[in-house]
């Protein structure tokens, strides 16, 4: 019993910061029994002045920092209005923005088979020892079927189509093609032309070349129609001066089909093979506007309409 004691005196000595219990049953104990219970440290002041707080009001008070702010949102009427208001401007620009892509790829689909005929009619032309005649291969001697059939080996990878609706191995290129502006025909309604009249170069990519040739170089026509479209009164004179003709539609039976968007007339001369300098509705004011840069030149309207001034 001494002992515990003594033990408990020099531990409450060396240790005044513990807790030390003695056993209310020492006759049980085998020994010391020492709980060591560590004092709580001391809180900080803005805890203690919390923890005071606690008691005068009868709940507990939140410090400043830590309160939820309220945060502001949208009710869902204002965001239903808005995605609607989105939905509107989007039906109202998407159309034309889709239109002005498709024209842009058109026009580069353009420059490029318009620069493949040129580089076909060089390469005849080099074959046939004659530089700079487009006679050596637009032979006014020659069908338009022999012209076309040859011209063709002067392509890199091309198919040979006859004339005609029904030409063997060509289906779907009996279409036609609505003229770059609104022209009256005789029954009253917008005309067109179509791709199907004369033999044909069908081009890996799709590409269509029509060619028909011509016996002498000036063509005798007249014509029939304003700038305009409408008819004139009495037809008037306006023979061409060219060797073949030539019509090529960039896509094929694909749309849009139209003079001065995917479909073009060109002339062959002397020298050169150039876009149409007099038919407007055959894409020609278009094509040579596409070529320095600017973009396709063309109305939108349906094919067969009512023709209206």
């Amino acid at each position: 019993m001494g002992l515990r004691k003594f033990t408990l005196t020099r531990l409450r000595h060396f240790l005044p910061e513990v807790e030390i219990k003695e056993s209310c049953h020492p006759e049980q104990d085998s020994g010391t029994q020492v709980v060591l219970t560590p004092h709580p440290s001391p809180l900080p002041q803005g805890a203690r002045e919390s923890k005071a707080s606690l008691g005068k009001g009868g709940g507990t008070k939140v410090p400043e920092g830590l309160r939820t702010k309220k945060k502001a949102a949208f009710t869902l009427a204002e965001v239903l209005i808005t995605i609607g208001i989105i939905g509107v401007v989007a039906a109202m620009t998407l159309p034309a923005l889709i239109a002005d892509y498709k024209d842009k790829e058109l026009e580069t689909r353009t420059k490029k088979a318009f620069s493949i005929i040129n580089q076909a009619a060089v390469r005849a032309q080099e074959a046939m020892s004659q530089p700079g005649d487009m006679t050596a291969i637009f032979d006014p001697t020659k069908t338009s079927e022999e012209v076309t059939k040859n011209f063709a080996k002067f392509f890199n990878g091309s198919t040979y189509c006859e004339a005609g609706y029904n030409a063997e191995g060509c289906k779907n290129l009996h279409y036609s093609i609505k003229y770059a502006k609104r022209t009256q025909n005789a029954n009253g309604v917008t005309g067109g032309g179509s791709m199907y009249r004369d033999p044909r170069i069908v081009l890996n990519d799709g590409t269509v070349i029509g060619i028909r040739q011509n016996a002498q170089y000036k063509q005798e026509q007249t014509c029939s129609t304003n700038s305009d479209g409408s008819l004139k009164p009495e037809p008037v004179d306006c023979s061409r001066y060219t060797w073949a003709d030539i019509t090529f539609d960039v896509n094929g039976y694909l749309p849009p089909n139209q003079f001065g968007r995917d479909a073009f007339t060109l002339y062959v001369n002397d020298h050169n093979i150039i876009p149409d300098p007099t038919w407007e509705q055959g894409g020609g004011k278009s094509l040579r506007s596409i070529l320095s840069g600017g973009g396709a030149i063309y109305e939108n309207y349906n094919l067969g309409e009512p023709w209206e001034w």
